[in-house]
């Protein structure tokens, strides 16, 4: 069976050992093809931008690997981006060590500090603001997640990591 992607002029995509290097102006994708179980997998280039995915056994795992394909395209050209809003009185986060680490003030007795992956990039407009930025949609929202994870939202004092557009109902303190 035979599948056909679309892509911009400027992205280079390479295949190489089971490996598919997507390559854009700012940044590039690693995808390992290893774990599908697809026989006789090949990618041909065509010459008009569209390259061509053939497999002798067309399956579940062979629609996956077009539509990570088609994600990651779309990522490498435009990136994914999650905005986070930490809210709190001192909760703030920075950035450390060339942008690979990050450091949170989230209410506990010691600063987090957090690796991020090399494919993201994170970017504070404000201390208490962080855009997570990336190729791939799940790898943005994973670390998006890892962050939110690390102070849940407390729904009594409205403190926390909180999405973009979140609205957090507060419950009732103590009645008399």
């Amino acid at each position: 069976m035979q599948r056909s992607i679309n892509f911009s002029k400027n992205i280079c995509i390479l295949y190489y050992q089971r490996f598919v290097i997507i390559k854009g102006q700012y940044t590039q994708f690693v995808l390992s093809t290893l774990n599908l179980k697809i026989s006789g997998l090949s990618i041909i280039f065509g010459n008009k931008n569209v390259i061509s995915i053939n497999s002798t056994v067309y399956n579940d795992s062979m629609l996956t690997l077009t539509k990570q394909l088609n994600l990651l395209i779309n990522g490498v050209l435009k990136f994914y981006y999650k905005k986070l809003t930490i809210t709190g009185i001192g909760f703030k986060g920075w950035l450390v060590d060339s942008k690979k680490k990050i450091t949170l003030k989230i209410g506990y007795s010691k600063n987090i500090l957090l690796k991020i992956p090399k494919e993201v990039i994170i970017i504070f407009l404000k201390p208490s603001l962080i855009i997570v930025k990336g190729p791939s949609k799940e790898i943005t929202n994973f670390v998006a997640a890892k962050i939110r994870f690390l102070k849940r939202i407390n729904a009594y004092k409205n403190k926390g990591i909180l999405n973009e557009n979140e609205i957090v109902q507060l419950k009732p303190g103590k009645q008399k």
